[in-house]
C-alpha cells in the first residue's frame, strides 16, 4: 500500500472527514475519537482555526482517507487512524513525525524555555497506542477527558422550568448576537464571533432545532448547548454546553441537557455522548445527573522535543 499525506483543501475534504468519522464510529465506537460534531464544531467554531494549516490527511493510492492529524489549539494534536490500520506501524510513525514538526509549540518559560513541546491525544481504551507513545519517550499528562455516554432508551430526567424561563432553540438572526455573547461569557476568553456563528449555522450537519437555549425572564440566554447528530450510527453529541456565570449554581444546565436528549431522541438518536474535563467536577456531576456514565478516558501524551 502506498500512503501519502497532504494538507486539508476544501469542502470535499470536509465531506471525507465526516464520512471517515461516521465509519470509524460504527466500526470501533469504544475507541472513536471523532464524532461528526467534533469535526464540525472544531472546524467552524471560530474564524481563527485554519484547517488548511492545521489539518493533514493521509490517503492510499486510490485517494481513500486512512487517517488525519488535527492541530487545535497550537501544541495539541488530535489524530485518528482507520481501525484496520491502527497499531500496524504504517501510519503512527509518519503521523507522529508530522505532529512533532507541525503541532509543537516553543516553550517560553522554565528550564525548557526555547525548546518545543507537543501533546497528542489517545485513549485508555487503546493500550497499544499508549505503549506506542511511552516507548518513544512520551509521558502521560495529568489532564484528561472523560468520554461519557447514555442510552436514550433510558428515562430522560424531567427537569422543571423555573418560573418565567423558557427552553427552545435559537431563533432568527436578531438573536444570534445574544447567542454569541452567551458563549463568550461562558468560555471567556473565547475566539467565537458573530461571523463564526453565522458560518457555523451554514455547516453541513448543523440542525437549528438542536441549537438549544434557556431564556431567562428578562430575555437573556441563561444556558445553552448544541447537539450534533450522526444519523448513520444514531448517536448524538453535546458540544458545547454552558451556563452563563450569572446563572451558574442553579441547576439550569440540566434543563438544556434534558431538552437536548429529548430532541436527539426525536431525531432518531439511540445514544448520546459528551466529554468532560478531568479538572471540571461540576460538569462531570451535571452529566451524571442527566444519566451519562464514563466509558473511557481521552488521554494526552506529551514530550519536550
Amino acid at each position: 500500500m502506498q500512503i501519502s499525506s497532504r494538507p486539508y483543501r476544501d469542502e470535499r475534504d470536509l465531506q471525507a472527514l465526516l464520512a471517515f468519522a461516521t465509519e470509524v464510529a460504527g466500526l470501533a465506537p469504544e475507541i472513536s475519537y471523532f464524532h461528526i460534531g467534533d469535526v464540525l464544531w472544531g472546524m467552524f467554531q471560530n474564524v481563527v482555526f485554519d484547517p488548511q494549516q492545521g489539518t493533514q490527511l493521509w490517503e492510499n493510492e486510490d485517494g481513500e482517507l486512512l487517517g488525519f492529524n488535527w492541530v487545535s489549539p497550537p501544541g495539541v494534536v488530535f489524530w485518528d487512524i482507520h481501525p484496520r490500520l491502527r497499531n500496524t506501524g504504517l501510519l503512527e510513525e509518519p503521523m507522529l513525525k508530522w505532529s512533532e514538526q507541525h503541532g509543537s509549540v516553543t516553550l517560553k518559560e522554565g528550564d525548557n524555555a526555547g525548546k518545543r513541546q507537543v501533546w497528542i491525544r489517545t485513549s485508555d481504551a487503546d493500550p497499544q497506542s499508549m505503549a506506542f507513545f511511552e516507548q518513544r519517550g512520551y509521558e502521560l499528562d495529568t489532564d484528561f477527558m472523560y468520554h461519557m455516554r447514555r442510552n436514550l432508551a433510558d428515562p430522560i430526567p424531567d427537569v422543571p422550568l423555573p418560573e418565567g424561563f423558557a427552553v427552545r432553540h435559537v431563533g432568527d438572526e436578531d438573536e444570534w448576537h445574544e447567542r454569541v455573547e452567551t458563549h463568550r461569557e461562558v468560555w471567556n476568553p473565547s475566539k467565537v464571533t458573530l461571523e463564526a456563528y453565522r458560518r457555523l449555522r451554514q455547516a453541513p450537519g448543523y440542525i437549528p432545532e438542536l441549537d438549544i437555549v434557556l431564556v431567562a425572564p428578562d430575555g437573556h440566554f441563561a444556558a445553552y448547548c448544541i447537539c450534533w447528530l450522526d444519523p448513520v450510527n444514531h448517536t448524538g453529541e453535546f458540544e458545547p454546553v454552558g451556563t452563563r456565570p450569572a446563572y451558574q449554581g442553579k441547576g439550569l444546565g440540566k434543563i438544556v441537557i434534558a431538552e437536548g436528549l429529548r430532541r436527539l431522541k426525536a431525531h432518531g438518536a439511540h445514544t448520546a455522548i459528551v466529554f468532560a474535563e478531568s479538572g471540571n467536577p461540576a460538569a462531570q456531576k451535571l452529566y451524571q445527573a442527566a444519566g451519562f456514565r464514563a466509558v473511557n478516558r481521552d488521554l494526552f501524551y506529551t514530550k519536550v522535543l
